[in-house]
Order: structure tokens, then sequence, then C-alpha cells
């Protein structure tokens, strides 16, 4: 029977031979790149993120030794039959970035970022994922097998990094492969699988008043959600406003819209402000409120005495579905308390039942005070005037984009969702419960 011979034993051999020295850090950078699991687990985006994150943050050396070990270890990679990736090892471009964080770490962080873009293999982010910071088992599993298939295509030469148009087939690339049916996660797609992920972390609650209220909705958050069959009028005021700031709309010295505009806009929508008619926006909350939303989305900009439509307003008002997205998107992002009164209201209403609005309140404050939010100048639960008080800027917001419709008298008002509504607010749940997750860091 013939020996079996270890390569990177023999590679380590040679290299003993030719520095001891070099061998030693060699064989460190391996076993700290591969786990002690092999040649066959290195990939390209694996050994950028050792040389280009691990080496100048972990390893306690100066500059001069980090350099040796980045070298030694192209020397080791490229005696065991792995050229490519020594000569990632050896370039200057990881010189450069280990020089880089030794200005600061914030300087090199950012060099190692570019330089991974620059690369192709770091997965990109896509419409409909975004990494994250934090992630989960599946995410991170799936985050190194995209890797593993840009790196293929670049190696196939079926993306050129840095080519006309590269950065859209790696789109590409990475979207095939995070949807293609998998036998190791029994038939599921990556995407399928962090988006499961993702859900079960949001679900999990530490009260029980948000977990009997998140916990049923889990199942039907995880799906991407249909878009409504017909949207009545629901979001005409913004798509107006969109539509009127792709032309330019005059505004006032102050920065309010010209009174002419407020009053085309209080006529055409059957508001009823205070005086009517007004004297100006400070007098239109809906009108203010539309504004505001189209500010938070980036789709509306100020030059001079003129509001003018962003590129993604534009993008917005040729496209409705992606309109009531981002939208949808806009009411369930953030993570204040304003975040969390909008995340437990809106399951609350997505039966379309009527609920009357002290009971939702006092709901949606217990659950709250559930999770551990507590007022931070008093150190207590919020009372019912934080929660109410956020309470009534979402249904502002919700009626003034006909997505929830109030009732009762002035003793017992209640709210219920429209159809529309209802469908917004769980696309606004299935964005917040499948998005990436927060930086505990901030």
């Amino acid at each position: 029977m013939s020996e079996r011979h270890d390569p990177v034993a023999d590679a380590l051999d040679k290299l003993r031979a030719e520095d001891v020295h070099a061998a030693g850090d060699a064989e460190a950078a391996l076993g700290s790149l591969t786990w002690g699991e092999g040649l066959e687990t290195i990939t390209l985006h694996g050994l950028q993120t050792f040389l280009w994150y691990e080496l100048p943050r972990k390893w306690i050396t100066d500059l001069d030794g980090k350099r040796h070990i980045a070298i030694a270890l192209g020397r080791l990679l490229e005696l065991v039959g792995l050229p490519r990736y020594a000569a990632v090892c050896r370039s200057p471009e990881t010189i450069e970035i280990l020089a880089a964080y030794e200005r600061s770490s914030r300087d090199g962080f950012v060099a190692f970022q570019r330089a991974g873009q620059r690369s192709g293999v770091a997965p990109p982010d896509l419409p409909e994922l975004t990494w994250g910071p934090v992630m989960g088992m599946e995410e991170a599993s799936a985050f190194a097998s995209t890797a593993a298939a840009l790196e293929l295509a670049v190696t196939s030469g079926e993306l050129r990094p840095g080519g006309r148009g590269w950065r859209t087939t790696q789109q590409a690339t990475a979207r095939r492969h995070l949807t293609l049916p998998r036998p190791e996660l029994d038939g599921r797609s990556w995407l399928e699988a962090i988006r499961a992920e993702r859900t079960g972390d949001w679900a999990r609650s530490r009260g029980s008043a948000r977990r009997a209220l998140v916990e049923p909705l889990a199942a039907r958050l995880a799906d991407p959600i249909p878009l409504p069959t017909a949207d009545d009028h629901a979001l005409d005021p913004l798509g107006w406003l969109l539509d009127a700031a792709a032309a330019g709309l005059p505004l006032t010295q102050k920065g309010n819209l010209a009174r002419a505009v407020v009053i085309e806009a209080v006529n055409r929508f059957d508001w009823h402000p205070l005086p009517n008619p007004p004297r100006g926006e400070d007098d239109v909350f809906e009108l203010w409120a539309v504004r505001e939303l189209a500010r938070d989305l980036g789709a509306v900009r100020r030059s001079g005495r003129r509001l003018l439509a962003t590129r993604t307003g534009r993008t917005l008002t040729a496209d409705r579905a992606a309109l009531w997205r981002a939208v949808a998107g806009r009411l369930g992002a953030g993570q204040d308390f304003r975040a969390i009164v909008t995340e437990l209201a809106l399951a609350v209403l997505l039966d379309g039942q009527p609920h009357a609005q002290a009971t939702l309140i006092e709901r949606v404050g217990a659950a709250a005070a559930g999770e551990g939010w507590h007022d931070r100048a008093t150190g207590q639960p919020p009372d019912p005037e934080s929660v109410r008080a956020q309470w009534y800027g979402l249904l502002r917001t919700l009626k003034v984009l006909s997505l929830a419709e109030e009732g009762g008298d002035w003793r017992a008002r209640t709210v219920t969702l429209t159809p529309v509504g209802q469908a917004t607010a769980l696309q606004a749940l299935h964005a917040r419960a499948t998005g990436a997750r927060p930086d505990p860091r901030g």
C-alpha cells in the first residue's frame, strides 16, 4: 500500500527549509483561515476576510509582523498548488489595507469593504434581501454559499468585476443562487430559509402579550405578500404630491407649500381644515403628513423655493406597486418606541374588525411594557399618554392614505383597517419580520 502524503505537511516542510519563522506564521494563519478543516474549505471571500479584517484586527503584532504573516501564508498556498489565492496574500491591495488599519480601525474597515466589493465575490444587497450586520446560522451559511457561487462566476469568466454592467450580472448571479431550490434545505431556497429564520427570530418575545399577537402571524409573514387587487383611492394624496413634485412645486419663503397648492390639495381630497379655506400648509395636517412621508421615503427634496421629486420619487411615481411597497416598508421600519407601537397596533388591527382605540392603546402599552420598554425619565413602563401620542401619529398617516377608517362617537372612537390597509399592514409586518437584524451596537 502506497503511503499517503499530506500536501500541507509537505508544503510546511519545504517552507521550514526556506524560513523556519515564516513556516510558523503560515501554519498559524492557515489554521485560523480553515479552522483546521482542510484546504477545500478555503474560498476567496474567506481569504479576503482573514487578510483584510481578522489579521489586522485580531493578531497582536505590528504592521511588519502582519505583512510577514500574509506573505508567509501566500507562500504556503503557492506550495500547496493554490497560486490564485497566494497572489491575494502578496497583493499590493492587501499591504495597503493592512497599512490603512494602522491609521485607524475605520480607515481599515472602509478599505476592506471597498476592496471586497471590487473583487466581485462579496454578496451584494438585492431589492428583496439586505444582508444583516448580524446574521443567524442560516443567513451566514447562505452568505458564504453565495460568495462561493460568485467566485465560481468570476473564475469562469461569467462575471468580470470592473467590466461594463458587471454589478447587474453580479446581482443576477446572486439572485439565481439564492432562489434555487436546494436538496440540503428540503427543497427550500436560501432566500426562503433566511426569511423563515428571520421571521422566527422576530416572533420570539419576552412578554406573553406581544407573543400572543405576533406568533399567529409568523407563518403568513415569511413569504412575500401579494399586491392588493385594487387600491381604490389609497395612496392617492402621496401619488399626487410626487406627480406634482416631478414638475416642481412652489414653496413659500418659510419653506411651506404655496397657498394655491394647499387649496388644490384640500379641494381634490375633500379635506376639512380649520380655518377653511386654509391660510397655508400649517392649517392642513393631512398635507403635512403626506409631505413628511414623502420626505421620509427620500422621494422629495427642497431646492430653493421649489419642492422637487428625487430620482426615487420619480421611480415611485411611475410604479404604483413600488410606491405601495415603499409606504409599507416605511411603516414597518425602525427600532424605536414609535416603531414598536406601530408594529403592535398593526398586529391588533389586521383582523379587519373595528377596535376601540382606548382598548387598542391599552393592549399596545401592555405588550410594549412586556418587551422591556421603559420611560427614560421615570424608569417606569410607558404610560398611556406616551403610547397614545405615537398611535395618533400612525393613525393620521393611515387615514390620510385611506388605509384606515374611524368610527364611533367622540366618547368611544373605533378604528378599522380598509382592505388595502390590511394588505399594507401585512406587508409592513412582513418587511419588519424578514428584514435584516439590527446591529445591537446601534
